[in-house]
């Protein structure tokens, strides 16, 4: 013990002594400059937390919104989604300016197995609102609205309610700007604002899409009431097997003289050329519609415009497919639906042609509709499960109604013929 002591002793000695003296203080000169320091690296954390998330935005956001963009139109109830489902379905002209060729609403009846089709002129009067820069429905194509647009969120805003004195959109902060319109949204919305008809999803066939499906299934037969040209290709009287650009010709511009007096005969070609080829198409196994029609067509240069929406597929599959929209993309859904409707008899299937007349609204020619008549098609055919609607649930400008409605009610097996051409029958034929 006495040792470690000493040893203790020893070790202290050869230490150096603290003095007790005070530290100096730092000079102030010394505390401008540190503080100074800690500001300029708050400063730089700042702006490097700024310039993360504005570089995180810009490659998330586009995937990944801020909110989730509202629904811009009305459609089917999930739950009744297996029941029925509504699509619009139209061919566009040769380029984007030109108005819509044909426009139809197809209410599909999934528990009944029927269909029922609602053709639109493309002269229908549609009126003077602030909801369309035009006044038919087939100019509105050509012409969508403009949208108030919000950038940060990627929606646009429909509630004018969210929007301040300052244009600014109250639950992001952002100003809000104005995007050209969606032309099928503004097309939608008139199903959904003047008829009160949901839109589930809409498939809007460019010419080349349309040719391309008729030839992906051998072309359609169809009979023709007199000689029909399409360039260097005459088809007699009688039933006929046209190709895709026969068919194209046959349902818009055979006969056709822009007045709503000839784009009401033109319906009627149209029939014809869909109904057949829903007959070719309900002909094919699912496999073969998805790989030898569908995946081709939406995979062109030209494909069918649709939206993509989980919604639009899951219309198609609910009540068709155990398929869930989340893994199914377009083509397989629109292949199911097909392949789903192979057993339906087309004595359950009809057309009509929306109710009204032809009429002039100042010089120009127009197809007015007639609103009651209206009113009577849509809850005895395309309101199956729905509240029945009065007329206060339309907003129809009526221009004149001077005449009993002919909606031409027919159904598709009185407009068909057997489908058992092929192409190669009619692409020798000559004049």
């Amino acid at each position: 013990m006495a040792d470690e002591k000493r040893r203790s002793t020893a070790s202290n000695q050869g230490a150096p002594r603290k003095t007790g003296k005070k530290k100096k203080k730092s000079s102030p000169v010394r505390i401008v400059i540190k503080v100074l320091l800690v500001l300029f690296l708050l400063v730089l954390l700042a702006f490097l937390f700024v310039l993360g998330r504005f570089v995180y935005k810009e490659f998330t956001t586009e995937d990944k919104p801020i909110t989730a963009p509202p629904v811009d139109h009305d459609t089917t109830a999930k739950d009744q989604l297996s029941k029925v489902s509504y699509y619009m379905i139209g061919v566009m002209g040769e380029s984007s300016t030109d108005p819509l060729e044909m426009l139809s609403l197809v209410c599909v009846d999934k528990e009944k197995d029927t269909v029922d089709v609602l053709q639109i002129p493309v002269a229908t009067y549609i009126g003077k609102t602030e909801g369309w820069d035009v006044t038919t429905f087939g100019a509105v194509w050509a012409s969508p609205k403009e949208l108030t647009w919000c950038d940060l969120c990627r929606h646009r805003v429909l509630d004018t309610a969210e929007i301040n004195e300052e244009n600014v959109h109250i639950p992001c902060g952002q100003v809000v700007t104005t995007k050209k319109g969606s032309a099928s949204g503004n097309l939608i919305d008139i199903f959904n604002d003047q008829y009160s008809m949901p839109v589930d999803a809409f498939f809007l066939f460019p010419r080349k899409a349309f040719v391309q499906m008729v030839n992906a299934v051998g072309g359609v037969d169809v009979e023709l009431a007199e000689k029909l040209k399409v360039d260097d290709v005459t088809y007699d009287k009688g039933v006929q097997t046209l190709s895709g650009e026969a068919a194209l010709y046959y349902a818009l511009e055979f006969g056709y003289k822009d007045t709503p007096a000839t784009d009401l005969q033109r319906l009627l070609h149209q029939r014809q050329v869909f109904t057949a080829l829903f007959q070719r198409l309900t002909a094919l196994s699912e496999t073969a519609l998805l790989d030898e029609v569908f995946d081709p067509v939406m995979s062109s240069s030209t494909p069918i415009r649709v939206d993509n929406l989980a919604q639009g597929r899951e219309s198609l599959l609910a009540g068709m497919s155990n398929k869930t929209a989340e893994n199914t993309d377009y083509e397989e859904a629109m292949s199911a639906l097909i392949a789903g409707m192979a057993d339906w008899q087309l004595t359950n299937m009809r057309y009509h042609v929306l109710p009204g007349e032809a009429a002039k609204n100042g010089t120009q020619h127009i197809y007015s509709v007639h609103a009651e008549d209206l009113l009577a098609l849509l809850n005895g055919h395309f309101n199956p499960y729905g509240v029945e609607m009065g007329i206060e649930d339309l907003a129809i400008s009526e221009v004149r109604n001077s005449k009993e409605s002919d909606t031409q009610t027919a159904t598709w097996d009185t407009v068909t013929v057997p489908q058992d051409g092929s192409l190669e029958e009619t692409d020798e034929s000559d004049e």
